[in-house]
């Protein structure tokens, strides 16, 4: 069976960015004939595109970040006999991504991660809370054998045959 595709946006979206989910990959697919569609890429979310296809009559692929804008066309990225096209790009939001086709038929999926939701906090940091609940103690502590902890002191330390672990924690 062959249909005839005359404008058609398809965005698909599976799980759009879950609030208690953590880091995870969403696909969206456009897909437009005599036409422009677009997605737009929110803040801190990174969108790669992993697959384009059109035609040699192609119009091809635009990413607009801020008032810049930069094309990737068929010709530009070494497309094949088919019409699919390689070295696609990866941009973090906010931007947004323009498929454009004039009498053929193209599309392109684009791949979204998300942040983890929340507050991203990298396992080797200690953050004060702003909870009014009073003044914080920072302390910064050593160990030998990450069981027996001490108080240590900024500052310089030699090295000794055994390993030496630094924490920081906050207390109240």
């Amino acid at each position: 069976m062959r249909m005839k595709f005359r404008c058609l946006l398809l965005i698909i979206v599976t799980g759009w960015f879950l609030a208690s989910a953590p880091a995870r990959a969403d696909f969206i697919t456009l897909s437009v004939t005599n036409n422009t569609v677009s997605f737009e890429v929110p803040t801190n979310v990174l969108a790669e595109v992993v697959y384009m296809y059109g035609p040699s009559s192609f119009s091809g692929l635009q990413v607009k970040i801020h008032d810049r804008t930069a094309s990737y066309l068929p010709d530009n990225y070494y497309a094949i006999s088919n019409g699919s096209v390689k070295n696609l790009p990866t941009v973090a939001g906010p931007a947004t991504i323009l498929l454009s086709s004039t009498n053929a038929f193209a599309f392109c999926t684009i791949q979204t991660t998300a942040p983890t939701t929340g507050t991203f906090t990298p396992s080797t940091a200690v953050v004060i809370p702003n909870d009014n609940g009073g003044p914080v103690t920072i302390i910064l502590e050593s160990s030998t054998d990450l069981l027996t902890w001490t108080s240590a002191l900024p500052g310089t330390y030699g090295t000794t045959s055994s390993n030496r672990f630094f924490r920081v924690r906050a207390t109240r």
